[in-house]
């Protein structure tokens, strides 16, 4: 039978946040905002980065934020530009710059000379840190798990058909798994490139830093005819600390995304390994179909097939008074084309030919006269009989021909052969449908 797929669809609302998120995030590179909303924006930032590393601390498994990659990159963005618009400002306004949060890290920091320089080593070794430490670091370990998921996805899709195939997970089992390696794949590739374009994010935050500091020291000396120290003392420490907020911003999005990538089964003190949930019985009986007898499966004919099995399986259950477990149809294109064969345990229990748009007429021995046909033994018991065709059935039931269609012929073999080794599921248990 073919598969079906469960699509997943992300919900419409979802999509209209992301595009609100990066209009607003591009509004703030052409309007020339306020310093005290951009101080505000600044915070707001913060504050998200913040609820995303608790967030990502606090999961299980490293896809089950799905939207990480997303929100990191309209938080790049934003911080970006934020940064952007801090230059502006300097640029244009100058020493009376009035940025709420820029002017407190310079009263924090030591004044003169001797503070200018000790913020400029402070900086190059945040920047340093931040490149060949945590920003590489992180990008690395992204690219690595996005490979490696990505050149394992065959091997585990493999591993479930396999299991399908054995009967060992059902067909939703099988197709929930292939979207959740689905995902998981989509998901590392996104942080891949998410954790790529933060570490470019950093190299233009080195280089906003230092054009707003020649930048505004060219307008310094050339407009204002201040020198160069003048000059230097009083805006260098601006972009500076316009520099560290950006830098600070993008060392907490890299520590979110290196955690993430890394992230496997917490087991230590502050966290509990998640309880594993206990396996689904396995199913035991497998029906396998040619491609030619797909359509018993399928449409009106599949729903009265699933029925069938369902009233013989629980007429069984009273009978014998064991557990049988659930009975699969699956399809197998290496059988012959008007073939089935039936598994129990995984082995060939039984396998007849079926004549798909026949009927099979057997005789049980008080037939009187033979009908023409093609004559076989049924895989019951080996007694004689025939395939008619559909406008025959009623004169064979009128000749003493008991008459089965090629579903029933099926649902009886399955029977018999269930009945023969119903030893063999004493010890299994399973849930009524």
């Amino acid at each position: 039978m073919p598969d079906e797929t469960i699509k997943s669809k992300r919900p419409i609302k979802d999509s209209f946040v992301i595009i609100g998120g990066v209009l607003m995030v591009t509004l703030v590179l052409f309007i020339p905002f306020p310093s005290l909303l951009l101080d505000i924006f600044w915070i707001l930032n913060f504050i998200f980065v913040l609820l995303i590393l608790i967030i990502v601390v606090h999961v299980n498994k490293a896809n089950d934020f799905s939207l990480l990659p997303s929100c990191l990159l309209i938080l790049t963005i934003f911080s970006l530009l934020i940064q952007i618009s801090y230059a502006r400002l300097i640029l244009t306004k100058g020493e009376t710059f009035d940025g709420r949060i820029i002017r407190f890290l310079l009263i924090t920091n030591l004044c003169g000379i001797q503070g200018l320089i000790a913020e400029s080593i402070s900086f190059i070794s945040l920047t340093i840190f931040s490149i060949f430490v945590i920003t590489r670091g992180c990008t690395r370990v992204s690219e690595v798990a996005a490979r490696f998921t990505l050149d394992s996805l065959p091997g585990k899709q493999m591993a479930i058909d396999t299991e399908y195939v054995s009967g060992t997970i059902t067909e939703e089992e099988a197709i929930a798994r292939k979207n959740d390696l689905q995902r998981e794949s989509d998901f590392y590739g996104a942080m891949d490139g998410a954790s790529k374009f933060i570490s470019s994010y950093l190299k233009g935050c080195l280089f906003i830093t230092a054009l707003s500091i020649i930048g505004r020291t060219v307008i310094g000396i050339l407009y204002k005819g201040e020198t160069i120290y003048s000059t230097m003392m009083t805006y260098m420490p601006l972009s500076l600390c316009n520099g560290f907020l950006a830098l600070f911003i993008c060392l907490m999005e890299s520590n979110i995304a290196g955690i993430v990538v890394t992230k496997a089964v917490l087991t230590n003190e502050f966290y509990k390994e998640p309880i594993p949930e206990p396996p689904s019985p396995p199913d035991l009986i497998r029906i396998e179909l040619g491609f030619g007898l797909i359509p018993l499966a399928e449409k009106g004919r599949g729903a009265y097939f699933l029925e069938l099995l369902k009233k013989t399986r629980l007429q069984l259950i009273e009978e014998l008074e064991i557990k049988i477990p659930k009975i699969r149809i699956v399809d197998n294109m290496l059988l012959e084309t008007n073939e089935y064969c039936i598994f129990i345990k995984g082995t060939e229990a039984g396998r007849w030919m079926l004549k798909p748009d026949c009927f099979l007429c057997i005789d049980s021995g008080v037939v009187k006269e033979e009908l023409s046909g093609e004559k076989v033994c049924e895989p019951v018991g080996g007694l004689p009989a025939i395939w008619v065709n559909a406008d025959q059935r009623e004169e064979a039931e009128r000749l003493g021909y008991t008459v089965a269609d090629p579903i029933s012929v099926i649902v009886s073999h399955l029977r018999e052969i269930i009945i023969q080794r119903a030893g063999e599921f004493q010890e299994y248990c399973v849930t009524e449908d």
